[in-house]
């Protein structure tokens, strides 16, 4: 009988959880097998140590040190997926990357110089991401850096620091196995070669240097060492040649650069992976992928939306008045202050830092990033420069606030300081501030007061007024008003519940019953209300009471920008479109500054024929809130529907970059590429997304379709269950339309006509009614052209055109939306009126993010191939 292999034991071990194909390879620290994730469908890499290493080591604590490690997520470095036990044996999981090592590349001599240079900017892009997260490498080089689609991916990060902990803590550990010490000796800091216990992340910053210099000059610095004492001994003692000698091509720098990060002293290196990035170019953070709440050109959806996205991130009321924005500001950011006492004094805390933020936006000479932006930094230990370049700021205020509790209620400090991110230096720290229960607002003023001051702002009268100004005389409605906030806040940041939203427009309620004159909490108010109208049907009491609250909150106070927005929705949903657009124009021209309002406003001016100026109102909106994903999620909008594709990519790669389980971004990529018709595009996207997104949901499911064969039929195969279909919206569009669009892709009509038929039976006797009864009744439409029921779908397009009218989702010249004009020109293309369905296609091509060559991918346009115009029309630009 043969004897059983260790492929044999670890599949044993392993259970039906994963299928083992084949051996990849390892070294020293691991053998590395090639797997099938059974239950998510896809192909991963395990990673197992050996024997003599476990030996020495706490495998509990490993997997503990490993779960950390898993909570890196960035689009450079490479996630560990899981971690466990086999065969006795401690492994971990991570995605299975198709493409080469750099090591492999280097080998081959295949990278031009740009892609070098762009490999090390990824690789620089991720040791500043997983530095601010406190975790050192300790094993960067050639062969842990992996390229794939054009981008660099670093693996393993985390993995030094469980070695090492676990290690430590087993009984017996030595950390002297031959061949197993933390780090590779060709690529390792003077501090590891000296076996120095305090190692940082400027470590990685010298294996970077080292990396980097092999890479551009084609040799290692310390070329003609072969053994790791000689390796050793030359970090140690050893200067390496000046690059610019041995690689005079090299700009001067990069070339200094990467000498710099060679240096012995760590003190004298780069002190941040920022640094580095400083002198490459490539200060952006993030890379990344698809489409998702596209901010398109109906803008009624944007401020429909503003109730639940714009309040949803507990914006600031900022205090602006009657100010331009001037060319040259101090760039100014407030963190969330550090609640130092009791949690339930945690709405208190955040409530006073939003107070504090919205007195500083009011001041000429500062901007104020958006709160949006800062709440990340809550409780950080990222160093303060770090802070700075994230945000792009001068200075960062930030407090701590402490607590006593006396006879007559609770009393606070606040402990303010005012840094310097170019150099860490205090700018100004101030006595600490009282707060008592029955005056919650002079410490917001003084605060406020002493940072202008020493940031030696020039206040007039009217500012000075403005900062002393009280949004309520009630202490009362006030702190019903931050309890209700705060709730709010919570809901949006996690699970919808009703129940929570009605206890906090129970309290909103009772601050505007207190303080009816109080415009703020007219405003959130009003966001709850269009918060529980978005999710629960059939409520038009809220919708009523939105409408009320929102009219009221603009009527006390027509300069408060989220008063402005909220009153611009009521408008649009109104069908008063023109003074909806107007009055956020009058807000921005009377000096008030706020990032939706600028956002907003941008796709205004887009649609009066000014794309110039929208982009540099997106710009700027972008500049205030650098750190929210939404953010860049509305410039890649923009971007897209001027068919700016790499400015597109570029706002969609930051989005990734502040958060790459987002799917929103993804699906933002995958969408620019299906635009485009890049088939292949669409797939890589749709692969590097999984490695970030374990479990997508159909926004990024729905571009499976159109990324080939194999992938479709992931898609087709996927149940109504597993497609979590819930509304009949969702079950029409996405699982029997999408799965008709596949089948007409590969030509199957016979099977495609099973899903059209399947639409059909599910709407055609249906009472269609509510907002979404346009987009339902045109894919009845097509189901029905595509069947040969022409005279149906051309009825059907009549009654669609006709629910636009009812619902305001027409504009003034009664076109459709973009997405509707496409499956119109569909159903026209069925009737045979080729004629008609081009013109709706080149209305399309105007108005949208829709291009030619991409149109003519379409799987529901297949029925114009051969027509000559349709043809000409797919090698337009």
């Amino acid at each position: 009988m043969t004897e059983p292999t260790f492929r044999d034991e670890l599949q044993a071990s392993l259970g039906t959880a994963f299928t083992i194909q084949r051996e990849l390879g390892g070294g020293g620290m691991s053998r590395v097998f090639l797997a099938r994730d059974e239950s998510l469908g896809r192909d991963i890499v395990i990673k197992v140590l050996p024997r003599e290493l476990a030996a020495e080591m706490s495998t509990e604590r490993f997997t503990r040190e490993i779960k950390l490690a898993a909570a890196l997520q960035h689009p450079h470095v490479l996630p560990v997926l899981s971690a466990g036990t086999a065969s006795r044996l401690p492994y971990y999981t991570m995605p299975f990357v198709r493409g080469e090592s750099l090591r492999a590349a280097m080998d081959k001599g295949s990278m031009s110089a740009e892609d070098k240079v762009e490999a090390l900017r990824d690789v620089a892009r991720a040791l500043r991401y997983a530095h601010g997260e406190g975790v050192v490498h300790r094993d960067i080089k050639p062969e842990n850096i992996l390229l794939s689609g054009g981008s660099a991916v670093v693996v393993d990060f985390g993995i030094a620091k469980a070695l090492s902990a676990s290690r430590t803590e087993a009984p017996g550990g030595t950390l002297t196995l031959v061949g197993t010490s933390i780090g590779t000796p060709a690529y390792m800091s003077p501090e590891q070669a000296a076996a120095d216990p305090k190692i940082d992340h400027r470590a990685d910053i010298y294996a970077w240097g080292v990396v980097a210099y092999e890479l551009l000059a084609g040799r290692h610095p310390f070329e003609g060492k072969t053994t790791p004492q000689q390796y050793l001994a030359a970090h140690l003692s050893e200067a390496p040649p000046s690059i610019r000698r041995t690689a005079p091509q090299i700009s001067g720098a990069i070339g200094d650069v990467i000498m710099r990060a060679l240096e012995k002293d760590p003190n004298k290196r780069p002190q941040s992976a920022d640094e580095i990035l400083s002198r490459l170019g490539g200060t952006s953070s993030g890379s990344g992928s698809v489409m998702a709440v596209k901010r398109s050109m109906w803008r009624w959806e944007i401020i429909a939306a503003a109730a639940v996205a714009l309040i949803a991130a507990g914006v600031a009321i900022w205090q602006s008045r009657g100010r331009a924005e001037p060319r040259s500001q101090i760039m100014l950011a407030v963190l969330p202050f550090e609640n130092q006492g009791p949690a339930e004094q945690d709405y208190f805390v955040d409530g006073l830092t939003d107070a504090v933020n919205g007195k500083l936006a009011g001041l000429s000479g500062v901007s104020v990033i958006d709160r949006r932006s800062t709440l990340p930094y809550k409780k950080t230990t990222k160093p303060v420069k770090q802070i700075g370049s994230e945000l792009g700021v001068q200075y960062v205020l930030a407090g701590v606030v402490r607590w006593a509790k006396g006879t007559s209620g609770w009393r606070a400090q606040v402990m303010p300081t005012l840094v310097n991110t170019s150099d860490a230096t205090m700018k100004w720290a101030g006595e600490p501030v009282v707060v008592s229960s029955d005056d919650p607002f002079s410490a917001q003023t003084e605060i406020a007061t002493k940072v202008a001051d020493a940031l030696q702002l020039a206040l007039g009268a009217d500012e000075r007024r403005d900062l002393a100004a009280r949004p309520t005389q009630n202490t009362e409605a006030y702190d019903a008003y931050q309890r209700g906030k705060a709730i709010f806040e919570s809901v949006l940041q996690t699970a919808f519940s009703v129940r929570d939203v009605d206890q906090a427009i129970s309290n909103l309620k009772r601050a505007v019953s207190l303080d009816p004159k109080f415009a703020d909490a007219w405003v959130y108010l009003s966001t709850a209300y269009g918060n529980r109208a978005f999710e629960v049907a059939g409520d038009t009491a809220s919708v009523r009471l939105r409408n009320d609250a929102a009219n009221r909150a603009w009527e006390l106070d027509p300069k408060n920008p989220l008063g402005v927005l909220v009153r611009s929705g009521v408008l649009f949903l109104e069908g008063n479109r023109a003074e909806g657009i107007k009055i956020v124009g009058d807000a921005l021209e009377s000096g008030i500054v706020h990032p939706e309002l600028l956002a907003t406003h941008a796709w205004d001016v887009f649609e009066a024929g000014k794309p110039d100026s929208a982009t540099e109102l997106m710009a700027r909106a972008i500049k205030l809130n650098p750190r929210y994903l939404d953010a860049r999620l509305n410039a890649t909008g923009l971007a897209m529907r001027q068919k700016k594709w790499a400015e597109a990519e570029r706002h969609s790669r930051a989005a990734i970059g502040i958060d790459p389980t987002d799917e929103r971004a993804w699906a933002d990529l995958a969408q620019q590429a299906r635009n485009r018709g890049d088939t292949a595009q669409i797939r890589q996207v749709l692969e590097e997304s999984l490695q970030y997104i374990t479990d997508p949901s159909n926004l990024l499911r729905v571009h499976m379709v159109y990324a080939g064969r194999e992938m479709g039929m992931r898609f087709v195969r996927m149940t109504p269950e597993q497609l979590r279909i819930e509304t009949l919206r969702d079950s029409i569009r996405t699982y029997y339309d999408n799965k008709a669009d596949f089948f007409l892709r590969e030509g199957n009509v016979a099977n495609a006509r099973i899903y059209h038929d399947s639409i059909i039976t599910k709407l055609e006797k249906r009472n269609i009614s509510g907002p979404g009864e346009l987009g339902l009744r045109v894919y009845l439409a097509v189901a029905y052209a595509a069947t040969g029921r022409i005279a149906e779908g051309r009825a059907e397009i009549a009654r669609a055109r006709e629910a636009g009218r009812r619902w305001k989702q027409f504009r003034e010249d009664g076109v459709t939306p973009a997405v509707d004009r496409r499956l119109e020109a569909s159903v026209l293309g069925y009737a045979g009126e080729h004629e008609a369905a081009m013109k709706e296609l080149r209305g399309l091509v105007s108005e949208s993010s829709w291009t030619p060559r991409g149109l003519y991918h379409e799987p529901k346009l297949l029925v114009l191939r051969g027509n000559p115009a349709f043809e000409a029309f797919a090698r337009e630009n």
